[in-house]
């Protein structure tokens, strides 16, 4: 007895489905329509899917915008990547970010990178680098102030 099983998808603004169907040599024996809309794990797989391609340009501004280092910016730094990049993302995209990577104000990128299997191993050199540069703007900063501050410094003698 021959069995085939299809499925496919079926999405507007209003509805996102998913139609299985089983069939076998003697016709369908059954269809069934699966509401999609609100299941985590596909939620998971479209946010996936829409970061993924400029996952590492986005990860780069990120990082960029990541004074503390620690793998999080806030929430509206976050929107901002998004728009540099073109990536467009659903208000219940973003509602699944912040409930799972983050909070009301902030999200974890790196968490993000990580756990949609987004991150590559380049990203944790780009990371580095981008703390030594800043290490050195720092360093920078503060011997220049020094230097401004030693110049202006003056000593009078009195005869």
């Amino acid at each position: 007895m021959f069995q085939r099983i299809s499925s496919s998808f079926v999405n507007n603004s209003e509805q996102a489905n998913k139609i299985s169907t089983t069939q076998t040599d003697q016709g369908i024996s059954s269809i069934n329509l699966i509401n999609t809309r609100n299941n985590p794990s596909n939620l998971q797989g479209q946010v996936r899917q829409k970061l993924q391609y400029e996952w590492k340009n986005l990860y780069r501004s990120l990082n960029g915008k990541d004074l503390n280092e620690n793998g999080t910016v806030s929430k509206k730094q976050f929107e901002d990547a998004l728009k540099t990049t073109g990536v467009f993302l659903t208000n219940e995209d973003m509602k699944y970010l912040s409930e799972n990577f983050g909070d009301s104000n902030s999200i974890k990128y790196d968490q993000i990178s990580q756990n949609l299997g987004l991150h590559q191993n380049s990203f944790n050199l780009m990371r580095e680098t981008h703390s030594r540069i800043n290490r050195i703007k720092t360093a920078s900063n503060m011997s220049s102030s020094a230097a401004r501050n030693h110049h202006n410094t003056s000593i009078n003698i009195i005869p």
